[in-house]
């Protein structure tokens, strides 16, 4: 048995938990019991509204209630998960409450190439039995970062997609998704936030440069804002260009068993993020059978080896366009890209599930 501490409630899909984060998404635990903030049962931004009290005094609290009622069940767990960066603190907690429980923390990346870690979260983070990464670039990043962990056991441990998310897709899915979306026959697919890193306006300046070659191409964006001042500025170029406004698909809220239909749909899947700790969304383009660009990063290049085109990640939107132009004009390339992607993919599937 394993309890598994995280900020938000667990995602269920067909009446089972779905862990949706990198490292245990696409795995049904029948064998975990999950703790999570009750704040965000109300209201996500609860947390943040009341960080300081809830953080620091509210969620030990609540641990030390589910290792109550956990063990009133007579479940004793055997290993204590500390999920995100942002819970570390409660290592040396759990350590107080369930001594003897080997205490996991999963490590996904740093805020950016140059960012480091407090001196606090480096201190806690040094108390887990083991930590887990996702990649081999960021555990040789880790160790670089942070000293103070050289002696803790670091894993790496790939995310993994269960079997049914490689699956081939029926006509009546892919057109139900299609209708749902209003989805254009033609369109370049990104699934992610605005946030700095991800580089997205680089995409979006690329895109311009792709209207006049290519008018019936469409840009379509999957996924919800995480950082508000660069919607505003999404929003804002939206509104001053008409055509761009017309070419614009924006999709926030979707059911995460219809993305694989988003992907199918596409016809090129693009992120040109500056730094990733995995980049699930270039395994879920993969296993979709969608050709995929990307910047050259050191975990894309670990994650999608040669099965994807790639740019320079400090590319112009003027080399990013020329790039896009070369495989959307050239369906063999894209057929190419496809066949590798496939291939690529299988090692990331989780057989069992």
């Amino acid at each position: 048995m394993k309890l598994i501490l995280r900020g938000y409630h667990p995602q269920k899909i067909n009446g089972k938990i779905l862990y949706v984060n990198q490292l245990y998404r696409g795995q049904d635990y029948q064998d975990c019991y999950f703790d999570w903030n009750p704040l965000n049962a109300i209201h996500p931004k609860a947390t943040y509204a009341l960080r300081s009290l809830d953080v620091r005094l509210l969620y030990p609290l609540q641990i030390r209630a589910t290792l109550a009622g956990m063990r009133r069940r007579g479940m004793v767990p055997e290993e204590i998960i500390v999920d995100s960066q942002e819970n570390l603190f409660l290592i040396p907690v759990v350590r107080q409450l369930a001594p003897g429980c080997k205490v996991r923390a999963i490590f996904y990346d740093f805020a950016s190439p140059e960012a480091t870690l407090p001196s606090e979260q480096a201190h806690v983070l040094a108390q887990a039995d083991v930590i887990t990464v996702m990649t081999k670039t960021m555990h040789q990043e880790l160790l670089a970062k942070v000293p103070q962990v050289a002696k803790v056991p670091i894993e790496v441990h790939y995310h993994t997609l269960r079997a049914s998310e490689n699956r081939q897709l029926s006509k009546g899915e892919i057109a139900e998704v299609s209708e749902k979306f209003a989805l254009p026959k033609q369109y370049l697919l990104y699934v992610g936030s605005e946030q700095n890193r991800k580089n997205f306006f680089t995409m979006v300046e690329a895109f311009r440069l792709l209207q006049k070659e290519f008018p019936d191409l469409y840009l379509v964006k999957a996924g919800k804002d995480q950082a508000m001042a660069n919607r505003t500025t999404l929003l804002q170029q939206l509104e001053a260009d008409a055509r761009l406004k017309d070419r614009f698909v924006l999709i926030e809220n979707y059911p995460h068993e219809q993305l694989q239909a988003l992907y199918a749909c596409a016809t090129l899947f693009s992120t040109l993020t500056t730094y990733e700790g995995f980049g699930i969304p270039l395994v879920e383009a993969m296993a979709a059978g969608c050709p995929v660009l990307a910047t050259d990063i050191p975990t894309t290049r670990e994650i999608c080896a040669d099965a994807i085109s790639y740019v320079p990640v400090d590319a112009t939107p003027a080399e990013v366009a020329k790039a896009y132009a070369a495989i959307l004009r050239d369906d063999a390339v894209r057929k190419d890209l496809q066949a590798k992607g496939l291939q690529r993919v299988m090692q990331f599937l989780d057989h069992a599930n």
